[in-house]
């Protein structure tokens, strides 16, 4: 199954009871809209090394709101360190990534 940053955010809302919790998810939708998704993976064969480098192109070329961008210079730090210890590719999935931006959101808000 591939991953869908719009249904991540569908399944979210389903699971929220509390309006005060809805404004988190919302201002996550903002910040991670769908469509602007931390790296595009369609059609890439992530065991191919020429498209693992690929993969970290874009995390390094992408621009994000201030947030995000935070958020990514940090994931992709992980990503590196993971790549040249396992040489493995390890990124977060989309449920993982809006939960920080719903955590970091609601820690400033405090």
């Amino acid at each position: 199954t591939r991953e869908d940053l719009a249904l991540c955010y569908q399944r979210f809302q389903e699971l929220n009871t509390q309006v005060v919790h809805s404004k988190f998810v919302t201002g996550a939708k903002a910040t991670y809209r769908p469509g602007s998704e931390l790296v595009k993976l369609a059609g890439l064969d992530l065991l191919d090394s020429q498209a693992v480098d690929q993969v970290l192109s874009q995390m390094k070329q992408s621009r994000s709101p201030q947030l995000m961008a935070g958020m990514q210079e940090i994931i992709l730090k992980w990503v590196e360190i993971m790549r040249t210890k396992f040489d493995v590719l390890v990124l977060p999935h989309h449920t993982q990534v809006v939960c920080m931006i719903i955590c970091l959101q609601y820690i400033m808000a405090r």
